[in-house]
């Protein structure tokens, strides 16, 4: 979901790197807090002057950050305006250390 607030709290950050350009993407999660009746868990994407802040609902702290965990993957492979098949954690090709969850 679509951020309603200010991202804030980051307890997390990963910088990717990206194949061919010295450019980062930045990962964060924030600290999970009490919402609107559920617990939020806040994700943000930096490139250049994108930004996605997205977040993520669960029934307690412990679920919404679990859950955020879960989809970032998702939106590193697929959200228009990344490098989409470039960015990498620690060497070229690796799963930019959000590996897909298949359950």
């Amino acid at each position: 979901m679509k951020a309603k607030r200010p991202f804030k709290n980051a307890i997390a950050k990963r910088d990717l790197a990206i194949d061919g350009s010295r450019s980062k993407v930045s990962v964060e999660i924030g600290k999970p807090f009490v919402g609107d009746r559920c617990y939020t868990c806040p994700i943000r994407i930096k490139f250049g002057r994108r930004i996605l802040h997205h977040e993520i609902h669960g029934v307690d702290a412990f679920q919404s950050l679990e859950l955020a965990l879960k989809i970032i993957p998702t939106y590193l492979r697929h959200s228009e305006g990344l490098p989409l098949g470039r960015m990498y954690a620690f060497e070229k090709g690796d799963d930019m250390g959000f590996p897909e969850v298949y359950v």
